[in-house]
């Protein structure tokens, strides 16, 4: 197979446009917030590929470079290895072997992982082993790894297969193979509301001049999350209105868009409000919460409720 830049491509561009939508991800990233905030927020994708981004910072590579020189990137796979014997491997290979290295998952394997001391074998509760490794290996093959996809990418080498598969490589190499960044499923104007709420917040403390270091920050945020929370109930045999389709892995359809639906139950998953209602297939199952809109309720009459 030959890896391409197409993926990496969208994935920077699709990053670059979220972080103009979504102002959670520059606060991930000047660590106003925390992963899990950013998992809550279906933005946890997003927050693995700054960690991406930044740990090849870090190294001084780019996702996107002109690596295309043999003689520029042994170099660095050298820098990056600490094992003698495998420096001097890589150091004696020419151009010619060394690019077919690639295209042999055998021993790419053992270049990036180790030699195997012992393979996995059966065990006897028929569970397959872990085996054990050698110490010694490529180190730079993984740590360089960002500058060696890009030396593949544009002298067009082919890879096997497994090359992309390897686990110790998979956090770098999977943005340029088959994680495609998205933000279709994003609650994004949940996120909206949130960012609304925050700001609405911040104007209330800057215009009444409320002195934070004289309140019992635990009193302050158990009563917020309290009101926040008994703000998202909603009492069972409430009609909420579909304001989307939703549709079966096999296309058969659950939710009618435009219909209205009987709330039986509701349920906080992820941070997040889902209800308990009957699907048009007759069964019955949580679905989360925006996917519909209170008829009797705007969006907008939250933050009254919440700030008075």
């Amino acid at each position: 197979m030959k890896i391409t830049y197409d993926i990496i491509h969208k994935n920077l561009t699709t990053y670059s446009t979220a972080k103009v939508i979504f102002p959670a991800i520059e606060q991930f990233e000047k660590n106003e917030i925390d992963y899990s905030a950013m998992h809550s927020l279906g933005l946890g994708k997003f927050a693995d590929f700054y960690m991406f981004l930044k740990s090849n910072k870090i190294q001084e590579f780019d996702p996107i470079s002109n690596t295309k020189s043999f003689r520029v990137l042994k170099p660095i796979i050298l820098e990056k290895t600490t094992t003698e014997r495998f420096k001097t491997f890589i150091k004696n290979r020419t151009q010619k072997k060394f690019d077919s290295i690639f295209n042999d998952s055998d021993l790419f394997d053992r270049l990036l992982n180790g030699p195997w001391k012992s393979r996995p074998q059966m065990r006897r509760n028929g569970r397959m082993g872990y085996g054990t490794r050698k110490n010694e290996r490529v180190e730079g093959f993984k740590t360089a790894i960002v500058p060696i996809i890009n030396y593949i990418i544009l002298n067009e080498l082919e890879v096997n297969q497994r090359f992309v598969g390897q686990d110790s490589i998979s956090n770098q190499t999977k943005w340029y193979v088959d994680e495609v960044l998205s933000f279709d499923k994003v609650p994004q104007k949940e996120i909206e509301l949130t960012n609304k709420l925050l700001q609405t917040f911040s104007e209330v403390v800057d215009k009444e001049r409320v002195d934070f270091r004289k309140l019992n920050i635990n009193y302050v945020m158990s009563a917020i999350s309290t009101k926040i929370k008994n703000a998202m109930k909603i009492p069972n045999g409430t009609q909420l209105k579909c304001i989307k389709e939703l549709l079966a892995p096999n296309q058969d359809k659950l939710l009618e868009e435009g219909k209205l639906y009987e709330v039986f139950g509701t349920y906080e998953r992820n941070g997040f409000l889902t209800v308990y209602i009957k699907n048009e297939q007759g069964g019955s199952s949580y679905y989360e919460y925006s996917y519909f809109e209170d008829v009797s309720m705007k969006r907008d009459d939250l933050l009254s409720m919440l700030l008075g």
